[in-house]
């Protein structure tokens, strides 16, 4: 089975069975790094690409592949939409194009002023 670039075979998923059966104090994250290590798996730096592995267990436990420590920590929930309130009126009065005007002049202004 092939999962975010890896293929998981039968004896790598037996092999994540035992890790987890034998280890009691086991975490994901161990998992997942060992996993990295069983599998080559490391991005150009050579660093594990543990995310990618954690998402490939919880991927492999979601079809009842294998059984996975419990999660330690709860996963993160999204955040709740803010609802914005129009507002009261527009910051600046007259045409887009009367403002264009008075920001180009006032540009001008300010680069030709003479130095005191």
């Amino acid at each position: 089975m092939r999962l975010y670039g890896q293929t998981f075979t039968a004896e790598i998923r037996e092999r994540i069975r035992t890790a987890v059966s034998a280890e009691d104090g086991l975490s994901r994250s161990a998992l997942s790094r060992r996993v990295c290590d069983w599998l080559g798996w490391h991005d150009g730096a050579g660093k594990p690409k543990e995310v990618s592995s954690r998402k490939a267990l919880v991927e492999l436990e979601r079809r009842g592949l294998i059984d996975l420590p419990a999660a330690r920590c709860p996963a993160p929930r999204a955040r709740e939409a803010v609802v914005l309130e129009p507002s009261a009126g527009p910051v600046f009065s007259g045409s887009a194009a009367a403002w264009r005007a008075r920001r180009t002049a006032a540009r001008r202004v300010t680069r030709h002023a003479p130095e005191i």
